[in-house]
Order: C-alpha cells, then sequence, then structure tokens
C-alpha cells in the first residue's frame, strides 16, 4: 500500500487536471445520494476567526479528495486540519493547500490508494478563518468546485461545485456613548404603581488599565406624581471585551461580568454572585440585523438545581429583556426576582431608537438552522457520467487497429430550474429541481428530478421521475 502524497506537488496537480476531465462513476443515484462534498459551519462574527467544516457523505470507499474553495470578500483562509475520527484502520493521509490566481484555495487529502472512508456522512476537515471587522450582517456565498473524488477501486468522480449560504454578523457593541436603555417596573402589589427606570452611558473614565463609560440611572413616577423624579445616580462604569460585559461598582477597582454573549451552552457562568448555565444560542433578525440571544438557566440555591425562568434571555448589544434590570445582580437580587416586576421597553443609541421590546417580539424573525445550510445541487451544477457494460466489456477501452476505441458512452448532466411543490406547511417546503441529461446521441432533454424536503433541522435529497408524464412545464 503507498500513498500518493509521497508524488511531488507537480504531479498533483496534474492528477487534479486530470480529475477535471473523467469521472469513472456508474450511475445517476450514486452521484446524487452517495457521493458528494459539502461545507458546514456556524454563523461567523465581524472581527473574529471562525470554524468551517468540510462534510463527506459517501457509500463508496474514497480514498482521497480535493476541491477548491471559494470564499467571500472579507473572509481569509487560515489552515485546514483532516478530521481523522471517520479514518478506518490502515488509513493514513495528509492534506496539502495550494492559493490559486482567481481567489480560490485549492484543498487537497492525500490518502492511501486501496483504503477508503466507508459510510462517512460528517466532518472530514476543519477550515479555519479570519473575518474581517468591515464584514457587515448578511449571507454570504461560499462555493467549493472542482470537487473531485477518487475512490478505492481506482474509480474517480468530478463534480463542478457545491454551494453554502453562511450567515455572517457584525458587532453590535453593548458599551456606547449615548447609549439609554427605559425599563418599566411596577410593584405587584399595586396595580397602579408603575414607573420607568432609565440608564444611560455618559462620558468615559479610565479604571485601571481599562476605558469604561460612565452608568447613571434615573427614574420617573407617573403613576405618583406626588413623589418627585429623582436625578442622575451613578452605578458604575462598564467596558467590554470579547464578547463579555463588565462593570465597576462605584468606589470598586474589581470588576463584576454582567452578560456573557461568547459563551457556548452548556457553560455555567457566574453573574454577580450568581451563577447561570447557558442552555441555547439562537439568532432573531431584526431590522435588518442579526441579534444574538442567549437564553440561561439560573442556579436556584434553594432547590440546589438549574432551573428555567420567565423571560431569562439576553440579547447581545442590548441586555436583559425580562425581570432582572442592568443592575440587578449588583444591587443583590436574583435573576429570577428583583423584588419588583421589570421589564425592557426600548434601547436608544443618541436619541434614537434601536430596539423596542414589543416590536422584537412581534416582529423579530428566528433564524432557523437550515438557512445557513447549502443548496446541495443548485441549478447550474454539472457532472459527466461515464458508464460501462461490464457483461461485454472487461476494460475501458479496445485496441482496434492502431487506436484505442473507448467502451463506455458519456452522458452528461446538468441541473435546471426550480419546481415548487404545491405541497407546504409552516416548518416544511418542498422544491424539486429539474435534471436534464445530454450526450453525443441525444440533446440536453429533461431525464428526471431531484427531490430536496428542508425543514428546521433536515434536509433530505432523493430522485423523483418526471411529473406529469415527462412534461416539463408546471
Amino acid at each position: 500500500m503507498k500513498r500518493s502524497g509521497s508524488l511531488n506537488k507537480q504531479v498533483i496537480i496534474i492528477a487534479l487536471f486530470i480529475l477535471n476531465c473523467y469521472s469513472m462513476i456508474a450511475d445517476t443515484d450514486t452521484v446524487l445520494q452517495n457521493q458528494f462534498i459539502y461545507v458546514t459551519g456556524q454563523y461567523g462574527e465581524a472581527g473574529s476567526t471562525a470554524e468551517l467544516t468540510l462534510n463527506m457523505h459517501n457509500t463508496y470507499p474514497v480514498c482521497s479528495w480535493g476541491c477548491d474553495l471559494f470564499l467571500p470578500k472579507g473572509v481569509t483562509f487560515k489552515s485546514v486540519s483532516l478530521v481523522s475520527d471517520c479514518w478506518p484502520d490502515g488509513y493514513e493521509a495528509e492534506s496539502f493547500t495550494i492559493f490559486n490566481d482567481n481567489g480560490s484555495v485549492t484543498i487537497y487529502c492525500d490518502g492511501i490508494e486501496d483504503i477508503g472512508l466507508i459510510g462517512s456522512d460528517g466532518p472530514v476537515a476543519t477550515i479555519t478563518v479570519d473575518i474581517a471587522d468591515t464584514v457587515t450582517s448578511g449571507k454570504y456565498l461560499i462555493k467549493a468546485e472542482n470537487i473531485r473524488l477518487t475512490f478505492s477501486d481506482g474509480g474517480m468522480l468530478w463534480k463542478d461545485y457545491t454551494e453554502f449560504n453562511w450567515l455572517i454578523k457584525d458587532a453590535s457593541p453593548f458599551v456606547q456613548e449615548g447609549k439609554v436603555w427605559i425599563y418599566e417596573a411596577s410593584n405587584n402589589n399595586v396595580e397602579v404603581d408603575v414607573w420607568e427606570e432609565v440608564f444611560s452611558l455618559e462620558g468615559d473614565t479610565v479604571i485601571g488599565s481599562h476605558k469604561c463609560l460612565k452608568l447613571y440611572e434615573t427614574g420617573t413616577w407617573p403613576s405618583r406624581p406626588q413623589y418627585p423624579s429623582h436625578d442622575l445616580i451613578y452605578k458604575g462604569a462598564m467596558f467590554e471585551e470579547d464578547g463579555k460585559v463588565y462593570i465597576f461598582t462605584p468606589g470598586s477597582t474589581t470588576s463584576t461580568l454582567l452578560y456573557d454573549f461568547s459563551s457556548e451552552p452548556g457553560t455555567i457562568v457566574k453573574v454577580g454572585e450568581f451563577e447561570v448555565k447557558i442552555r441555547e444560542k439562537k439568532l432573531v433578525k431584526y431590522r435588518g440585523e442579526y441579534l444574538k440571544v442567549i437564553y440561561y438557566d439560573y442556579y436556584n440555591p434553594v432547590r440546589q438545581e438549574f432551573s428555567n425562568g420567565y423571560y431569562l434571555d439576553w440579547i447581545e448589544g442590548v441586555g436583559v429583556l425580562g425581570a432582572a434590570n442592568l443592575t440587578c445582580f449588583i444591587d443583590g437580587y436574583g435573576p429570577w426576582y428583583t423584588g419588583m416586576e421589570r421589564s425592557l421597553k426600548s434601547c436608544m443609541v443618541n436619541g434614537e431608537v434601536v430596539f423596542d421590546a414589543h416590536e422584537f417580539y412581534t416582529s423579530g424573525e428566528p433564524v432557523p438552522e437550515i438557512e445557513t445550510n447549502q443548496e446541495f445541487f443548485p441549478e447550474g451544477t454539472k457532472w459527466t457520467e461515464i458508464r460501462l457494460d461490464t457483461l461485454k466489456y472487461s476494460s475501458w477501452y479496445s485496441k482496434v487497429g492502431d487506436e484505442w476505441v473507448p467502451n463506455f458512452e458519456t452522458i452528461e448532466f446538468n441541473v435546471g430550474e426550480k419546481y415548487i411543490s404545491r405541497y407546504y406547511s409552516q416548518n416544511n417546503y418542498v422544491y424539486h429541481h429539474y435534471i436534464y441529461s445530454n450526450s453525443p446521441d441525444w440533446p440536453d432533454s429533461p431525464a428526471f428530478m431531484i427531490y430536496e424536503d428542508k425543514s428546521e433541522d433536515a434536509a433530505n435529497i432523493s430522485v423523483s421521475p418526471l411529473p406529469y408524464g415527462g412534461s416539463v412545464s408546471v
């Protein structure tokens, strides 16, 4: 057994060119359902490092593979590492990359020639990228083009590309000059006892090595005109680092964590004197932006367990929506009870409302996980199928006189327009793509359809016949 990695790079590049020109695979179902590489990844954030994953779905043993990765503007390739979890016994592989003149990066995995990955449907490589801080919120297209698969029996497959819609969001700073939060507060025992608490960031200061903004609080009592509104009260100084928001209480030089927008689900975070456990992260599209929402459970010291509370969520750049206000932890109130009911009404920056709680709950659009996944066979995808009748022939070519004559027939396939099924439900949508085929014996003609059934957490791909007796019109 030997690995083709012993070849020099010039020979490998020539081999990749050959893979671009020929495909040796037996049937359409194999191409569609059993052999492909695709890209996935969680959403990225501007100004940070992110990871993408190359995944392989296959049933035939694949010993080597490669593709050209096209990244969006502002996203820079850093490195690639192979994932060996799915390697069979005796398999070895190494990777190399080539930076191409067209801006793409060729990624190639060179493995043992007669041993292949079997039954893989998961990560085969992890790609690390840098996202510039100038990238704005939106969906960005990543392409894996010139996909090459080499099978352990010597066969090869080439597929032109797959696409991945990657969601990138720009930074949503929490600590900003001129930022104002308006909370509505009430006494549970007195229905008419309602007032507003207003927090504002005004003026900077330096505490230790941290440049901070000063936090002030004021209050009004619309329901009790006999009580005068109190003036600004200094509540501390705030700063932000790596997705975490800290506060220095008045007179203290030790910072306290208020919010953590960077921790992953399952992480236990100490906020003030209390512990919370990150339960879930989601993105919500609001006013054209993508806001990160963190759901967490609080540690109940009485029950000695983490419990799910009401309205316990952090919104990046905004803060707490429900019962806890900006300083409830600092004031000694637990996250499940503040002594009174408080809820965030709005958040403003320099007088402009950037967040309205009622509007957020009624018009915010949760971003399903499937929206960040690719369409496996988008319109324009092409592949070539070479069919060999093994009952007649034992080799791909036969020598006739002084010439080698092919024993196989070549059929080209391409993905055409989309046909939306009339079936629709709130959580699912179904569509088909027409697949056209051609060969030297017939022109481009509809052959069959690809059926993709997507829900919020799954995507199933299968082949279906043409509708209406083969008619393309719908």
